[in-house]
């Protein structure tokens, strides 16, 4: 396989990799392999890292990671950890792929924080890859999707179609959202982010995961029903930070709705205007100047 003819090899290729927000997070059951069944309502929203990559003419199979930007720190010593190397990895030996490769990642999204920041840049990366050498997207997501979501993370077959869907099991299924769910996201546009600054490990989340545990908050019924969140108590038990971000949502002019995105800490609010959202963002980042803090609008 050769890459596109229209290009050269030094042709630089770039792709957003938009941020995850899980809506909703049930977790069905345990797997026997030691994975959860999960049902999530997610959305995408317009803050996001970016992806570019570059084609060598060498043929050493070699995969060079670059990144810049606000969280650049903390993934530049991932190496082979990295997932946008294991998505080039898992990309180059399916396709029998032998040039080396570059990636530059400009990491804008915190790590670890629940709004799929690295499932996004590897899905940007398999979607750069693909384009280069004319691999249509969707047959990659229908031939590779369950090897993705074990290799790569549950997130990524969702973050390769960065739009309204709900994904299930270990991310592999992806379906459209519910007519009723997709009509309540489409009534609002704007979202705040509040990130405490801390990191959680989903793997302690889900370790202590009790089915029996009600998790309330005060959000309008209807809200509670369609995005209820199975992980949030067990965050909050960890880190009260997220209970505080919470909080401090909930008490803004205009908020709609508010949750925890994936297994946190950020936490989202859903708010009726632009300006409020704005308004929103600036006061909470006042009160929490080291929170990360962000707003947008939902893709």
């Amino acid at each position: 396989m050769t890459v596109l003819n229209l290009f050269n090899s030094m042709t630089t290729f770039k792709e957003k990799a938009f941020a995850k927000i899980n809506l909703s997070l049930k977790i069905l059951n345990k797997r026997t392999d030691g994975y959860h069944n999960i049902e999530s309502h997610v959305i995408f929203i317009n803050i996001y890292d970016t992806i570019s990559l570059q084609v060598l003419n060498t043929r050493k199979k070699n995969i060079y990671i670059e990144s810049t930007g606000t969280f650049s720190n903390k993934i530049k010593n991932l190496g082979k950890d990295n997932l946008c190397y294991k998505a080039a990895l898992l990309f180059i030996k399916k396709y029998n792929i032998e040039n080396d490769i570059v990636i530059k990642i400009k990491k804008n999204l915190p790590i670890a924080s629940g709004i799929g920041g690295g499932s996004a840049d590897a899905a940007a990366t398999l979607k750069v890859l693909a384009k280069i050498y004319n691999i249509k997207l969707s047959k990659l997501i229908n031939n590779y999707s369950y090897e993705i979501s074990r290799e790569l993370g549950a997130d990524v077959p969702a973050c390769l179609h960065s739009k309204k869907i709900t994904m299930k099991n270990i991310g592999e299924i992806i379906k459209n959202i519910s007519y009723n769910t997709k009509t309540v996201v489409c009534s609002y546009k704007w979202i705040v982010l509040v990130t405490p600054n801390k990191e959680i490990s989903t793997k302690s989340i889900f370790d202590n995961f009790n089915r029996k545990t009600v998790n309330n908050n005060n959000n309008p019924k209807h809200f509670n029903h369609l995005f209820k969140n199975d992980l949030k108590f067990y965050a909050e038990k960890i880190e009260p930070s997220v209970t505080d971000a919470q909080k401090l949502l909930s008490r803004q002019e205009g908020i709609i709705f508010y949750s925890m995105s994936g297994s946190g800490p950020t936490c989202f609010g859903i708010f009726d205007t632009q300006n409020n959202a704005i308004n929103a963002k600036n006061k909470i980042k006042f009160l929490k100047p080291k929170w990360w803090t962000n707003w947008s609008s939902i893709l």
